[in-house]
């Protein structure tokens, strides 16, 4: 008989989405699972991660940092998804299991791409903050600072990102704050000069790392 953990885990990861793509999912969800149930676990995603078009199931298996399904999930890359936000996941699933940094850059064109919608841009800068202060990333979350088109919230994700990334630098994150104790109409207006020197400290501290 399965354990209120591992219906859990099933209900999450396989059952209807609304949950997941309300409140999110929280890994200890998954890592909490032991031994056989953390191993059955494992097996239904790596099967689920051949076919599924849902993002959970990479979610899952990055979380767990299964070896195994390295090969899946580069296979699916390369043959494609009906989803934009599977393809962020899976790419974030690959960094979680062999911590290549060249995945990054699958993320980073999704963001770069106005043409995405909001979900979908907002989705990639919430894995890319995953991959800590490579220049790279850094650099596209910069860019994504002054997205203001139609009230999006990529602009506010992107902040929000930096501040996650730089957690232990208190300027940086005082910083952020000031920015985002605005009104979004505001803050491109009255936060300029804390935009700009935010974006300074942050190029300053890409060239000492």
């Amino acid at each position: 008989m399965s354990s209120e953990k591992l219906e859990r885990f099933k209900s999450l990861f396989f059952g209807s989405s609304f949950e997941a793509d309300h409140d999110g999912i929280d890994p200890k969800v998954v890592l909490s699972l032991k031994n056989a149930e953390r191993e059955q676990a494992q097996q239904l995603l790596l099967e689920e991660i051949k076919t599924t078009e849902d993002y959970r199931p990479f979610l899952g298996i990055g979380y767990l940092k299964t070896k195994e399904a390295s090969s899946i999930v580069k296979n699916r890359i390369l043959q494609g998804f009906k989803w934009t936000h599977t393809k962020i996941w899976a790419a974030w699933a690959l960094w979680q299991i062999e911590n290549d940094p060249e995945v990054a850059k699958i993320i980073i064109e999704i963001l770069k791409d106005k043409n995405q919608g909001e979900y979908t841009r907002t989705s990639a800068i919430a894995a890319l903050q995953d991959f800590g202060n490579r220049k790279n990333v850094i650099l596209v979350l910069i860019e994504a600072f002054s997205d203001q088109k139609d009230n999006s919230l990529v602009g506010r994700y992107a902040f929000e990102a930096i501040k996650h990334i730089y957690s232990s630098d208190q300027t940086i994150r005082n910083l952020v704050s000031i920015i985002l104790d605005t009104k979004w109409v505001d803050r491109y207006k009255f936060r300029k000069d804390e935009i700009k020197k935010l974006t300074d400290l942050i190029r300053r501290r890409m060239k000492h790392h």
